[in-house]
């Protein structure tokens, strides 16, 4: 199942290239790493995107300074070096006064990741005699990008959400360490769990700078 869903995205990035980015080349072939991730509860599958929607944060911060760094003359090397120990306000004090940008207005896109999910809307799926349309329930594909994606509010303002995978009690305040050292272990399949699969795009800080 991971393997064949890490083929299928590497496949639909290659074929959609051209009709997001049309006036550059892919110039590389892409790599991804994939991860099937086993959530033992829905309490266990909370805690782990509230820890992947974190760990995005810091990582898109981290490359953010990165790429800049290199961008003005640094060397990989170099920049890594400086960014070695900071903390993420150092890292938002060091993009503000040396690039002059304020991290909190990049794009949510980049620093909360993507949240997609399948929906159940209406929609025409043709109209009578009279001309009144024929409605039907279909299942969609939506793309959201939001603070808090393993938030009590947020999930279960999505009935698919809460239909299909049960509904959050409470908000996460803090993340269980043996949470995290499940999700780290690579394990067999385990009965009667929920499964999700992790994507993540390699070495593409690299591409930013051309």
């Amino acid at each position: 199942m991971q393997q064949n869903e890490q083929i299928f995205f590497t496949s639909v990035y290659v074929t959609k290239w051209k009709e997001f980015l049309p006036q550059k080349e892919l110039r590389y072939s892409p790599s991804f790493h994939a991860r099937a991730i086993c959530c033992a509860s829905i309490e266990v599958l909370q805690a782990y995107l509230a820890w992947r929607q974190n760990d995005c944060h810091i990582n898109n911060q981290y490359e953010t300074c990165l790429g800049m760094l290199v961008k003005c003359g640094k060397t990989e090397s170099e920049a890594q070096e400086i960014l070695k120990g900071t903390q993420k306000q150092e890292k938002n004090e060091l993009l503000f006064q040396q690039f002059g940008i304020n991290y909190k207005k990049l794009p949510e896109l980049f620093r909360q990741g993507s949240c997609v999910f399948k929906t159940e809307v209406e929609d025409i799926v043709k109209y009578n005699e009279n001309g009144a349309p024929v409605k039907r329930l279909r299942r969609k594909t939506r793309i959201v990008h939001s603070e808090n994606i393993a938030g009590k509010k947020f999930w279960n303002e999505h009935p698919c959400l809460v239909k299909e995978l049960g509904g959050f009690e409470k908000d996460v305040s803090k993340i269980k360490p043996d949470y995290v050292r499940s999700y780290l272990f690579e394990s067999k399949l385990m009965p009667y769990t929920w499964i999700v699969i992790r994507i993540d795009g390699c070495h593409f800080h690299r591409s930013k700078s051309s």
